[in-house]
């Protein structure tokens, strides 16, 4: 199951199983506010590349989009909190340390220009 959560589809599936058995017990419609999605790109278990996290983050967010009741995705962090890779929580930022854009920074800016040109 935890592995499932780490992939995109694994879980946005589990926020649809958790929306659809919300949504019997309070009879109706309501939003859904993802506030916090992250991918570390740090060097140990569990990190991903900058690629890596740049198509995640770019997939999660489209997945997202094409679910009604999700009404918004919010990414963490800003910047990297330090610059050591091998620390897992310096390495969430969308910017390095030094506030140089990762790969995911294009990415992020491409789904904000195709948004406001709807």
């Amino acid at each position: 199951m935890v592995a499932e959560l780490r992939t995109t589809k694994g879980n946005l599936d589990f926020i649809d199983e958790f929306y659809a058995d919300s949504q019997k017990i309070a009879g109706k419609d309501f939003p859904v506010y993802i506030t916090e999605i992250g991918v570390t790109n740090y060097t140990g278990p569990g990190g991903m590349s900058q690629q890596e996290s740049a198509d995640y983050i770019k997939n999660y967010i489209e997945d997202a989009k094409s679910r009604s009741y999700i009404k918004g995705v919010w990414i963490y962090d800003l910047i990297d909190d330090g610059k050591d890779k091998s620390k897992r929580d310096y390495n969430f930022g969308l910017l390095n340390n030094d506030l140089s854009p990762k790969l995911v920074a294009p990415v992020i800016t491409e789904l904000l220009n195709k948004d406001n040109h709807k």
